[in-house]
């Protein structure tokens, strides 16, 4: 698990907009949500897993999280998550934040949205300055890591830009 950072700004946590029915909860019970049986031709991935495998990229690339929220939806079929990301510098003004979505009846794939402007909505709005995607077919275990590596790197590379453009 990634370290937790204590925010240096006072911030309330990530804003998840919930309004389709989804219901703000904890890490523990997005834990404990069951995971359906793979077929043929479809491999749902269990949604603490897309949390798991980001906080590692974050880890290895030495960020921190310093918020986050998570809900659920159609019966924990759905979930929707935000962080916030510390690079051991706080900005009062801005901060990086990813958006995770997984869903266990096919409705929509993994997915990773990240940077300064991030919208995710149980409404199904999923936009990001950086955004991947997974269908969950068979090797989606297989390819999750490097995505969501390569997302991590795409935000990372935009962090040392940002003070610059803030002085524009």
């Amino acid at each position: 698990m990634v370290e937790l950072l204590q925010p240096a700004p006072v911030r309330s946590h990530p804003n998840l907009i919930l309004h389709c029915g989804a219901a703000s909860t904890s890490r523990n019970v997005v834990k404990s949500t069951v995971t359906p049986k793979p077929t043929a031709t479809w491999t749902p991935i269990p949604h603490i897993g897309l949390i798991e495998e980001v906080e590692r990229a974050l880890k290895a690339n030495g960020l921190k999280i310093a918020n986050q929220a998570h809900s659920l939806t159609h019966d924990k079929a759905r979930y929707f998550g935000l962080m916030e990301i510390h690079n051991g510098v706080s900005h009062a003004d801005y901060a990086y934040v990813l958006g995770l979505r997984n869903s266990h009846d096919k409705r929509f794939p993994a997915g990773l949205v990240a940077g300064a402007s991030v919208f995710v909505c149980d409404n199904l709005s999923f936009n990001g300055e950086i955004k991947i995607a997974r269908k969950h077919t068979r090797f989606i275990l297989r390819d999750i890591p490097s995505l969501t590596q390569d997302a991590i790197g795409r935000l990372m590379e935009r962090w040392h830009h940002q003070p610059r453009r803030q002085l524009k």
